[in-house]
């Protein structure tokens, strides 16, 4: 089996749609999210829609569920807040009857998927480093897990103090290690590359392929300052950060 993961998308419509334009390339058997299909930007609507007609799982981000846990909020700052009430009062009763059918976490017979951490994945933990990765693998039961969150393209192996940054290329796993994967952000990278982000993990020839694609962020930067969304959002997609 082959298995597109992505995360992150964040309402930026110009990068899901590149990605989703390489469909026939990937080959794909399903296509996974792992979260925060909104925030930030523009086009929450039309990218639920999108992923609706395409993905085969969903999981909730921290931007879904702070749209129906207020109490959450108080962990965004303010240019995040301001893009969740933004997106709050652009989203349809239909959109909001769909992110509720999402899932926290979902796991499956050699890999788990979770937006943040297997540890507690309605809290949304962070992985950036070895600790809280170790602190991951103690709470998971497959030897794989697939996590976003943190924007980054990163791999961590179980016992070992460092996570290992993920260039674009094919990467092959030890059947007899574990490993937490982060396959980067679609919509909204931070590791320096503002390139869109996805990865394809295939179960029979065991590696993971991590691809990166040019879209025209210009546009995208376009449509969130016409909203009115903080620029900083917009700003920060040409730096990837």
């Amino acid at each position: 089996m082959r298995y597109l993961i992505i995360s992150d998308i964040h309402g930026n419509l110009e990068a899901f749609e590149k990605i989703l334009s390489k469909l026939n390339d990937v080959n794909a058997d399903k296509i996974y999210c792992l979260g925060d299909i909104i925030g930030y930007g523009a086009d929450p609507c039309e990218c639920l829609t999108l992923a609706k007609k395409h993905f085969d799982c969903f999981l909730y981000g921290n931007h879904e569920y702070a749209l129906f846990s207020p109490e959450y909020e108080e962990f965004f700052n303010p240019f995040a807040y301001a893009a969740l009430e933004w997106t709050r009062g652009q989203l349809r009763k239909s959109d909001f009857d769909f992110i509720k059918s999402f899932s926290f976490m979902k796991i499956f017979d050699d890999f788990t998927l979770v937006h943040g951490s297997p540890k507690d994945p309605e809290e949304f933990y962070y992985i950036f480093s070895g600790y809280e990765a170790d602190t991951a693998f103690r709470h998971c039961t497959t030897n794989i897990c697939f996590i976003g969150h943190t924007h980054v393209p990163q791999l961590f192996t179980e016992g070992y103090v460092k996570g290992s940054y993920l260039e674009p290329g094919k990467f092959f796993l030890n059947r007899n290690k574990r490993y937490i994967i982060n396959c980067g952000s679609v919509g909204q990278p931070r590791d320096g590359n503002p390139q869109t982000s996805y990865g394809i993990y295939d179960t029979v020839l065991k590696n993971v392929t991590i691809n990166r694609i040019s879209y025209p962020v210009h546009l995208t930067q376009e449509k969130i300052i016409k909203a009115g969304l903080p620029k900083i959002l917009a700003d920060r997609l040409i730096v990837g950060k």
